[in-house]
Formats: structure tokens, sequence, C-alpha cells
């Protein structure tokens, strides 16, 4: 009966696994910013906070093996005019199938 029911609990909770994800802060002037945040709305990326200050900072967190592919995307876009640097690392929990 235990054992039915932790199984029962863990089925009813799910696994979830911890993957870490690469945050990158890209940064825009303003008259780039709205076409940017057209784009990273409409694309595969994950967008986070948008920031307003001396320039307009979007937040997005990328899988570590998709900074590079981010990057060429972010500079097609831009035509070269916006770059995204690293703001560190999170760790996110992601449901394990099975």
């Amino acid at each position: 009966a235990y054992g039915q029911a932790v199984t029962a609990a863990i089925e009813a909770a799910g696994v979830v696994e911890r993957r870490p994800l690469r945050i990158v802060a890209v940064d825009a002037d303003y008259a780039e910013a709205g076409r940017l945040e057209n784009a990273l709305r409409s694309s595969e990326w994950v967008m986070g906070s948008v920031e307003h200050g001396a320039t307009v900072t979007f937040v997005v967190r990328l899988a570590p093996q998709d900074v590079p592919t981010f990057n060429a995307w972010l500079a097609d876009v831009t035509q070269g005019r916006a770059l995204a640097g690293d703001a560190g690392e999170e760790l996110v929990e992601v449901p394990v199938e099975g």
C-alpha cells in the first residue's frame, strides 16, 4: 500500500530535471528597441524582462548551446547594432517524461 501511494504521488507531482540556462542582456537604443522587441517576441527565443534606462535592455534566457545561434540571429536582425552580454546563469526545472 505504501509503495503504491508513493508511486501515485510521484506520478501526480511529476519528475523534473534541473537544467542550466544562460541569461543574456541585449542593449538597444530606443530607435532600435521596438523592432527588436517585435523580432524577439515572434522568434523562438524566450524573452524575460525589459528594462528602460539610457538604453532598452532585453533579458533573454538560452540553452548554453544556443548562445552562438542567438548571437548570429541578433547580429542579422539588428545589422550588428545590438550585442548580447553575458548576465549569468539560472537553473530551471523541466518536466521529465517517462
